[in-house]
C-alpha cells in the first residue's frame, strides 16, 4: 500500500481525512496539525495533516478483509470481551456509541479502543493512538482557578474593572471591542477560553437584565473552558467547576455535580449535561470515543442563549 492517496486539508466530506485499504484490511484517520500537537504534546510535524489512529479489521465487513498480518498486542479473531480484556485489560471503559459495544485499553503508551460485532460480541476492529496529554494524566494547574472568569459574567464588556482582572488573568490586554463580539474566540487557541456577550434584545426581560444596558451596549454573559486540541487550542489547564477535569472519565461527572441535570443527550459519539445551580447555566459537553470532557461552558442563567453546544 502507498500513501499516494494522502487526503487533501480542504476536502470536507465526511470522512475525507481516513484513507481506506480495503485489500489490507485497514484505514489511517488524519487530523489537522494544528488540533494533534497540543492533544498529544508532539510539536515540529511537517505538513497540515498528521495520522492519528491506525484500525485494523479482524472480519471482513463494510467492504473490508481482515487485516492479513499478525495483530498487535496479540489480539485475534473471534476473541470475545472477557478474551480481550484477559490478554490487554483491564478496561477502562465500556460504552456504545455507534449502536455497537467499544471497549477502550491502555497499553503501553497508547489508547487501543476495541469494537465488537453485534449481536455475536466477537472482536470486529481494532482502533490503536498514541495517548493524549490528558490520558497521560496532566495535572490542572491550581493556581488558574475558573471562578476567575466567571465573578466577571453579567458586568459590561467595557467595564474598566472587568477589563483589567481578565487581562490580569490572561497576561494580554483584553479590549472592550473584543469582548464585545457575540462570540470571542481571541484568547481560545493560547488559553482555551472563548467568551460570549449578549445585547439587550437577548436578555430575558422577565427578570430585568437589561435595565441598565443601552441599546448598543453589551454584557459578558458566558465563557467556555475547552481541552487542547480543539480548535488548535493550546487548551485551558486550571481547576474546573465542581472538582471536574479533562482527565476525568464521563462517567464520573454526574457524581460531582451538586444536582441534577435538566438536560442531558448522547448521540454520535459526544454527550452532555446541562444544570442551572447558583444563578449560573453550566454545559458539560463530552466525547465517548476519547471518554474524556472536553469542554465546560458557565452563562450567567439570566440570559437566553442556546447553551447546548
Amino acid at each position: 500500500a502507498s500513501l499516494a492517496n494522502w487526503p487533501d486539508i480542504e476536502d470536507d466530506r465526511e470522512a475525507a481525512w481516513t484513507v481506506e485499504y480495503w485489500r489490507y484490511g485497514c484505514s489511517l484517520t488524519f487530523v489537522e496539525t494544528g488540533q494533534y500537537e497540543p492533544l498529544f504534546d508532539e510539536y515540529g510535524i511537517q505538513g497540515e495533516l498528521v495520522a492519528a489512529a491506525s484500525t485494523f479489521y479482524l472480519r471482513g465487513v463494510d467492504g473490508f478483509r481482515a487485516f492479513p498480518e499478525t495483530m498487535p498486542f496479540g489480539l485475534t479473531p473471534g476473541m470475545k470481551p472477557d478474551e480481550v480484556a484477559a490478554c490487554i485489560g483491564p478496561v477502562k471503559a465500556s460504552r456504545v456509541p455507534y449502536d455497537r459495544r467499544v471497549d477502550l485499553f491502555f497499553v503501553d503508551d497508547y489508547a487501543v479502543n476495541v469494537f465488537y460485532h453485534h449481536p455475536d460480541e466477537e472482536i470486529l476492529l481494532v482502533e490503536i493512538r498514541k495517548k493524549s496529554i490528558y490520558e497521560r494524566g496532566l495535572t490542572p494547574d491550581p493556581g488558574i482557578h475558573w471562578q476567575t472568569y466567571t465573578n466577571v459574567l453579567g458586568r459590561k464588556c467595557g467595564d474598566a474593572k472587568t477589563l483589567s482582572e481578565l487581562g490580569g488573568a490572561l497576561g494580554v490586554p483584553v479590549l472592550a471591542s473584543e469582548l464585545e463580539q457575540p462570540e470571542c474566540d481571541q484568547y481560545r487557541r493560547s488559553h482555551g477560553l472563548t467568551f460570549y456577550s449578549a445585547g439587550y434584545k437577548d436578555i430575558r426581560q422577565d427578570v430585568g437584565g437589561g435595565s441598565a444596558l443601552d441599546g448598543k451596549e453589551r454584557l459578558l454573559v458566558g465563557v467556555k473552558f475547552q481541552r487542547a486540541g480543539d480548535f488548535e487550542s493550546k487548551g485551558y489547564n486550571g481547576l474546573l467547576p465542581f472538582r471536574l477535569a479533562f482527565t476525568g472519565p464521563p462517567d464520573q461527572i454526574l457524581t460531582k455535580l451538586p444536582v441534577a441535570p435538566h438536560e442531558a443527550s448522547e448521540e454520535e459519539g459526544t454527550g452532555y449535561y446541562g444544570i442551572e445551580h447558583e444563578g449560573r447555566y453550566y454545559h458539560i459537553y463530552y466525547s465517548l470515543i476519547f471518554w474524556q470532557i472536553l469542554a465546560v461552558s458557565v452563562f450567567d442563567a439570566r440570559y437566553a442563549l442556546d447553551h447546548s453546544s
